[in-house]
Parts: structure tokens; C-alpha cells; sequence
């Protein structure tokens, strides 16, 4: 049964699938069943960037988008620079990525090189430019949703004007319908603002949001927030969440709610009215529990009394991190 997620005038859910796994550990037809059942259950935007997958996980949601194009928002990035593949390399990755699901180090070392081989940025005004024309062609469609510089350093000032000259053209052309940033830490929210960005992005969970409150004078638009679960709800977030306000695990225990539910609503909380909270999730008891802890979310008073003694600045614990 579809349910409704409408969330604002820029995307058309306020849960959003995330599409950073699709195509490097998660394959293209994994990628394409979780998006149709994410789809079905209500979840209208998908956020990707041109170097997700390797470069190849756009052409997999223009896949999935085919016939669908008034029906979902799309959030696309650059900056982050695709790698070029090798035939070989290509080949070799369905056998490395079933390695890795059976030997967790095999994933560790994956993952580190991952992140070496994505190092590489560019923001250069040709490179965007280029960017979002591939985005298209891959996406199959003549415009995107929200269009977002990929975790940028801080940038000089005279290239941020740059920038954001050439977003906000690129909006009067129709190209693009919102722009913003893609922030890597929270301390870019202060640089980024600067820019004056219809939207941001960046992570919020149940670790930093009250490092990301204390940040509200930096945020005047609409967020994008990423990580809600932080990565896994391992202990380390158990202990953080009840140091937060003793007795919340009690609490959500006696509400029938688990730890997942908490930090989603969190996480819908710090995004606000007109934001959207992006997921990962790939496996249909994922994406089912994602969808129905939206809906109870919004429909359960005790459990928005508990976020507003939670959410207190004074509840702070000493040691909030960023995962």
C-alpha cells in the first residue's frame, strides 16, 4: 500500500532514498528492486550524485525514473570526481562485492580504497557545467530537482560568487529547479550560508543534533540530511541517546518504538517542515520499517513530547560526535 511522505514544494517526500551504495556494493538489479519497493511505499525522492557508483549509479535511477519522471524529485551532486574504470575493473567488482558480504575485512579494505579512488574534487565552472549534462543524459530527463555543489572545501570567495552565479543561471535556464551544498562537516555551514543556497546538506542523527542545532543561525533554508541511522545504531548510539535524557530507551520501549524510530524522528525534527531526511536502504524490511516509522512518527504525540526533552540544549551530552 503506497502511503503519502508529501514533504514541500522542493522534493515530493520527506524521506528520501539514498543511492550512494548503487553500483559499488550494491548491484544494479539490488539497486533497481529496493527503488521500486521504496517507490511503492511512498518515497518519492532519490538523491544520487555523478560520482556515485563509480560514475555508473545515475544511469541506474534514469533506469528506474523511465516512465516516472512526474512521480519522483531527484537531488544530483558534482564535484566529487568519478574514476575512470577499466574493463577489467568492471568485470571484477560482482565477485568483489561478493566477497566483501561474506568477509567483513575484505569490505573495511574496499571501502578505504573507495575512498582514496573518490578523493579527487573539482569545482571549476566548465567541470559543472559538464557535470550536469552527463547527469541528464544518465538520468534521462531535462532537468533536476535540486542540483548540489559535492562537499566542497571552503571555497575562495571570489569562486563561491562564481558558483553561485552559475547555479542560480542555471535555475533561469530551467536546468535546475534548486541549488545548494553539500556540506562534509558542520562547521561549512557558516562558509556555505554565504553563498545563499536555496537548500543545504548534511548529516544529521541522533550523535550531532545538538552540535547542529546550536548551528541555526548558519541555516535559513531548507536541509537535506543524510546518515539517520549514523551509520548503524551500534551501543556507542545507545549510550549517547540515554546519556541525551536518561530513560528514553524505557520510554520508547514502553511506545512499542525501537531506537530506529527515535533516531528517524530526530532526524525528520532537525530537518523541519520543508526538509527531507535521506536513508540508505536496500532490503524490503528496511525500506517497509523506514516507511511505516514516518507515518508513526508524525502520528504519535508521546513520541513528539519525548523529542521536545530530548532535543533541549541543556540535555547535551559532553561527548557529541560526528560518525
Amino acid at each position: 500500500m503506497t502511503m503519502s511522505h508529501q514533504a514541500s514544494d522542493f522534493v515530493r517526500s520527506r524521506l528520501g532514498f539514498g543511492c550512494a551504495s548503487v553500483m559499488g556494493k550494491v548491484s544494479k538489479q539490488e539497486g533497481l528492486r529496493a527503488m521500486h519497493l521504496a517507490h511503492e511505499q511512498g518515497i518519492q525522492h532519490f538523491d544520487i550524485a555523478r560520482s556515485y557508483g563509480f560514475g555508473r549509479a545515475e544511469s541506474v535511477l534514469g533506469e528506474f525514473m523511465r516512465g516516472r519522471r512526474g512521480q519522483v524529485s531527484v537531488t544530483t551532486k558534482f564535484g566529487v570526481v568519478a574514476p575512470h574504470l577499466s574493463w577489467k575493473t568492471k568485470t571484477l567488482m560482482p565477485v568483489a562485492r561478493f566477497v566483501a558480504e561474506q568477509v567483513p575485512a575484505v569490505a573495511n579494505r574496499l571501502r578505504k580504497r573507495s575512498g582514496q579512488v573518490l578523493a579527487q574534487k573539482c569545482f571549476d565552472l566548465p567541470y559543472a557545467q559538464a557535470c550536469l549534462e552527463h547527469s541528464l543524459r544518465e538520468l534521462g530527463t531535462d532537468h533536476v530537482d535540486i542540483y548540489l555543489l559535492h562537499e566542497p572545501p571552503e571555497l575562495p570567495d571570489a569562486q563561491r560568487h562564481d558558483l553561485a552565479g552559475f547555479m542560480r543561471r542555471l535555475v533561469q535556464a530551467g536546468k535546475v529547479r534548486h541549488w545548494g551544498v553539500a556540506c562534509q562537516h558542520l562547521e561549512d555551514l557558516h562558509w556555505a550560508r554565504t553563498m545563499q543556497p536555496d537548500v543545504i546538506q548534511v548529516e544529521g542523527h541522533v550523535m550531532n543534533a545538538h552540535a547542529l542545532m546550536s548551528h541555526e543561525q548558519d541555516i535559513q533554508v531548507p536541509l537535506l540530511l543524510t546518515r539517520p541511522f549514523c551509520g548503524g545504531l551500534t551501543q556507542t548510539v545507545q549510550t549517547h541517546v540515554e546519556q541525551a535524557l536518561p530513560g528514553t530507551l524505557q520510554a520508547l520501549q514502553q511506545q512499542g518504538l525501537s531506537l530506529g524510530d527515535f533516531a528517524l524522528a530526530v532526524a525528520l525534527r532537525l530537518a523541519g517542515a520543508q526538509g527531507v531526511v535521506i536513508g540508505a536502504m536496500y532490503t524490503p524490511r528496511h525500506i517497509q520499517h523506514n516507511a511505516q516509522a514516518m507515518q508513526r512518527s508524525q502520528m504519535n504525540p508521546d513520541l513528539q513530547r519525548l523529542l521536545d526533552q530530548w532535543l533541549q540544549p541543556s540535555r547535551t551530552p559532553s561527548d557529541e560526535q560526528r560518525l
